[in-house]
């Protein structure tokens, strides 16, 4: 029999050659048998258990040589020495690469459990052929390896080692290696190395793949790691296994922001919850049977110590399932969601250590219930929140965005009617609480109502407030609230002035000029005035744009005061090279005022129309913004004549670069053809303002149905005649406009 295993190296012709040497006594066997075998595939450049002296001779590591030591420790201790160098070696590779491993690591460790495996079957071989047929039939009948070799095959630490290595590796197919790592485990070394020994992974290699599936950016990566989870389980049960493996998984379907993964994330967080109950149940029935045994004291004991359980859902696991309703944005978010927090009160009732939700789980659950888009989202959202300022069953106090989501959810509904006002009740609240120094709804300093100088001193809440009443039509609710912030504002900084933007003015008067509410010209002018005058707002195009829009397309009812309006803006702009040189007209500014010419002045007027039109084209022309649309326009609004003095040359033909074979008529006359000094300052010039003619909006030819409308109406535009001509700026001795 072997009664040792020495292992000396030499290094020959670049081979490495082991010799296996048995121990015994040169009285009981004369002639010694030696067995030679070839390690050049093994990955060590230098024997593990082997220096070389200066005399390039071998001396062994572990010089012990007495008999009293068993051949398993000094085979354990070889087996260690290589599994320790194997350590220290990957360890060090993957601590150097780093993120940035291109699989040396990998490879590596790959090289190290090979050769170990060979050295096993060394081993294994040099035993066999030691033992008798007998031994040797029944050892080749068994599949698992018998004898001290197995002491020599990687173990668990060594499998973990290329499972780490292979996650950290950049390879494209990195995760299904290391996945196939686990499989080679559980099969005792995969086909190259049949004869190994069968390893379960632990619930901590199951974990570390879990967790770089649920990482990877894969799009398969939430199903795998699911996959991997449901192995383990199967494998290992939840003794084996903890809840963090079940939140891994939870929180990477959450990430994907789709219905079905909330669905998969809520069936993982259910599963969780049967097993805990189970777990519970086993608990109770073993303690009760414990119990009934009063005469075996151990049993008692036992039976009185706490219960555990080793699966169950944690506050993570419900804040992860909440968070995937709150962003995958279905039409059942909101109540998933919601019934998701109910089941985390209710296990507060059984389990009083149990972590309550949190103010941020409630703003998810409100947070849902607005982009579900259901119509009952603000009215559950406000119940939620009534919930958190009365602080029934536990609820956490609301902070600024819980006020927030509420006016999401109130706003998001934008067909329930009132849903602006109900939007603008919640913030009156919120702001009424901030006002009295409630610090029960601040939790933070991030919670605060923050002012940037985009929207001029105005929050985000105010603006999204305001924004509801100017799609719902109510202009004269989002002035009253400009007017209530600019007041705010004032009393809370009271020592410094109060500097009102241009955002903040502009979107009210938008809002006047979508409105439909009689006078809204008018209002849009006070309202502008009150700006530039009170509030010290800067001149800026874009308000007196915006006031020549609400001009132009006020109602018949309105015509005269709306014309007065936009003669009276247009004089008040600042011309340009002065101090508001950006609050000077463009093309927009002539644009509109043509409009407003076309739709309020009526066509009997002939004379004011032209008039109107001719001075307000002449200035563009004079200011070089000549462009499609200002020709377009000022042929809706001017008469023939009154275009053919302004667009006909000397030579009575049409402005032009026209032959006399193909004249250009002035239906058809395009900004390119237009003289250089007309277009100087417009953005449309060149190549494609030549090629975009301005014969498509031609006036088009009015059927017969148009005409039995405008028969009905005729009598109305007789009236409106009346009006201009009563107007104060209607000069009825010349027929015209003041100031044209």
């Amino acid at each position: 029999m072997i009664q040792a295993f020495p292992i000396s190296s030499s290094l020959s012709s670049g081979r490495r050659v082991v010799q296996v040497q048995t121990l015994q006594s040169q009285k009981s066997q004369p002639h010694q048998r030696q067995h030679q075998y070839d390690y050049t595939s093994f990955p060590l450049f230098s024997s593990p258990l082997s220096s070389t002296n200066s005399n390039d001779e071998t001396t062994p590591l572990s010089s012990t040589t007495d008999e009293e030591e068993s051949e398993s420790t000094l085979v354990r201790k070889e087996g260690d020495e290589y599994r320790l160098l194997m350590r220290k070696e990957v360890e060090a590779l993957l601590f150097a690469n780093g993120v940035k491993d291109d699989g040396d690591a990998a490879k590596r460790a790959r090289q190290w459990i090979d050769g170990l495996y060979e050295l096993a079957d060394k081993r294994r071989i040099a035993e066999v052929e030691e033992t008798s047929e007998d031994e040797t039939a029944e050892a080749d009948d068994n599949t698992t390896v018998k004898g001290v070799y197995r002491l020599l095959l990687p173990d668990m630490y060594c499998y973990d080692l290329l499972l780490r290595a292979e996650i950290q590796s950049n390879k494209k197919n990195a995760l299904d290696r290391a996945e196939l790592v686990l499989r080679e485990m559980k099969m005792g070394g995969g086909k190259k190395n049949s004869k190994g020994i069968k390893i379960q992974p632990s619930g901590k290699m199951y974990r570390r793949l879990v967790g770089a599936y649920a990482k990877s950016r894969r799009s398969d990566g939430p199903e795998k790691a699911e996959k991997v989870l449901l192995q383990a389980f199967a494998e290992e049960g939840a003794i084996g296994l903890s809840s963090e493996i079940f939140n891994i998984v939870i929180n990477a379907w959450a990430k994907l922001n789709t219905p079905e993964s909330a669905i998969r994330a809520t069936k993982i967080l259910q599963t969780m919850e049967y097993l805990r109950k189970r777990d519970l149940k086993t608990a109770e029935i073993k303690a009760q049977s414990l119990l009934s045994n009063t005469k075996d004291s151990a049993s008692s004991t036992a039976a009185a110590a706490p219960t555990t359980v080793s699966v169950g859902p944690t506050f993570h696991s419900f804040q992860g399932v909440i968070s995937a309703w709150a962003k995958c944005g279905s039409d059942d978010a909101g109540e998933n969601a919601e019934t998701v927090l109910q089941l985390m009160h209710m296990r507060k009732k059984e389990e009083p250590l149990f972590i309550p939700p949190t103010t941020d789980m409630y703003n998810e659950v409100i947070d849902a219930w607005g982009r579900s888009g259901d119509t009952e989202a603000g009215i559950r959202s406000e119940e939620l929140l009534r919930r958190m300022e009365s602080g029934k069953e536990g609820a956490p106090t609301p902070n600024i965005l819980t006020y927030t989501n509420v006016i999401n959810c109130h706003v998001a509904a934008t067909e329930q009617e009132g849903s602006a006002h109900a939007a603008e009740a919640v913030l009156l609240r919120m702001e009424g609480m901030i006002s009295s120094s409630s610090s029960s709804i601040i939790a933070n300093r991030d919670d605060k109502i923050s002012h940037d100088n985009e929207s001029g001193g105005m929050s985000k809440v105010q603006q999204l407030v305001m924004n509801a009443h100017a799609r719902a039509g109510s202009a004269d609710r989002m002035e009253a609230m400009l007017r209530r912030s600019i007041a705010l504002s004032k009393y809370q900084n009271s020592k410094l002035e109060m500097a009102v933007s241009t955002n903040m003015v502009l979107p009210c008067l938008n809002a006047w000029a979508k409105s439909k509410i009689r006078g809204k010209a008018e209002k849009a002018h006070e309202l502008l005035k009150e700006a530039l005058n009170e509030w010290n707002v800067i001149p800026d195009v874009r308000l007196y744009n915006t006031v020549l829009n609400a001009c132009a397309f006020s109602d018949k009812e309105d015509s005269r005061s709306a014309i007065t309006c936009a003669v009276r803006i247009l004089s008040e702009m600042p011309s340009s090279g002065g101090k508001y040189q950006r609050a000077s007209p463009d093309a927009i500014t002539y644009g509109t005022m043509l409009k407003c010419v076309a739709h309020l002045v009526p066509e009997e007027a002939e004379r004011a129309r032209g008039s109107m039109a001719s001075g307000i084209f002449q200035r563009c022309r004079d200011d070089g913004m000549i462009n499609s649309m200002i020709l377009d326009s000022f042929r809706r609004a001017a008469p023939l004549v009154v275009q053919e003095e302004l667009l006909v040359g000397s030579r009575g033909e049409p402005l032009g670069q026209s032959t006399v074979n193909n004249p250009t008529m002035i239906e058809e006359l395009a900004v390119g053809d237009l003289p250089r000094s007309w277009t100087r300052n417009s953005k449309e010039t060149g190549w494609a303002a030549s090629r975009r003619k301005s014969g498509n909006n031609r006036p088009k030819v009015k059927d017969s149905e148009e005409e039995e409308d405008e028969d009905k109406d005729e009598d109305e535009e007789e009236e409106t005649i009346v009006k201009f001509r009563s107007t104060s700026i209607y000069d009825s001795d010349h027929n015209t406009f003041l100031g044209f």
